[in-house]
């Protein structure tokens, strides 16, 4: 009897601890961001363990380059580098923005490309 109560117990704190909120969960940054100024799009992907994948795509002077970062998840933000040189952007769900420190990604519609303008990204 004294086991049955001990997984009973142990099943209740299992369920309790799922339903909290996981600070390391990458779906609130998975999917296709444009920076609200200027001409750079991220592409993130969950690649598992709070890990992120960023394909970086930015054109500058109609010169496109490309790049691909790995970040993590920690405490709700996406570090992008290591050390002094990393970068943190934060999601915020009211406006359903990502912003770092001083540029704020905004999704991208279904089907958009620069070719479409910004029209198709106003509020």
């Amino acid at each position: 009897m004294k086991f049955i109560k001990t997984l009973v117990a142990a099943a209740t704190l299992l369920t309790l601890a799922a339903c909290g909120e996981d600070e390391s969960s990458a779906e609130n940054y998975v999917g296709r961001w444009v920076a609200q100024h200027g001409h750079s799009i991220m592409e993130i992907s969950d690649i598992g363990n709070s890990r992120v994948e960023i394909d970086h795509l930015t054109l500058t002077f109609g010169t496109k380059q490309n790049s691909t970062l790995h970040g993590r998840i920690e405490d709700g933000l996406m570090v992008v580098g290591e050390d002094m040189f990393a970068q943190s952007f934060r999601y915020d769900e009211q406006t359903n923005r990502i912003k770092a420190s001083n540029t704020t990604y905004r999704p991208v519609p279904a089907g958009w490309t620069w070719k479409d303008g910004y029209e198709m990204l106003e509020d």
